[in-house]
């Protein structure tokens, strides 16, 4: 008789492989050895899901602080008016030292419009 899983040649009549512990056709009742100690490939298989699920936290939390910093070294302004914080280049009058976001520039007529 040999073992359906790894091809072990074992004893007439055995229910389990004494290698792989390969489940033979024993009663349905019966805990099989595999269970009892465990299946090596899926203990791999669990083991290479928590390394790919820690290896994903790590590439995220990697891109999380590389955009906190790419924001930080961004145009990052208040305006000078409504005190508003606001992204990008805004408007800058270099005659009276302020810097105004883009809406309150329009409000006061600022960029000529």
């Amino acid at each position: 008789m040999f073992c359906k899983q790894c091809g072990t040649q074992l004893p007439g009549g055995s229910r389990f492989c004494a290698a792989c512990g390969e489940d033979l056709g024993g009663s349905a009742g019966s805990v099989g050895v595999a269970a009892v100690l465990g299946n090596s490939e899926a203990a791999a298989k669990e083991a290479e899901r928590a390394e790919t699920k820690s290896t994903m936290k790590v590439a995220i939390i990697a891109v999380v602080i590389i955009g906190l910093i790419i924001l930080s070294l961004t145009q990052f302004h208040v305006c000078d008016f409504c005190e508003e914080t606001f992204w990008g280049p805004g408007y800058d009058n270099a005659e009276y030292d302020v810097h105004i976001c883009n809406d309150c520039a329009e409000n006061y007529h600022w960029l000529g419009l």
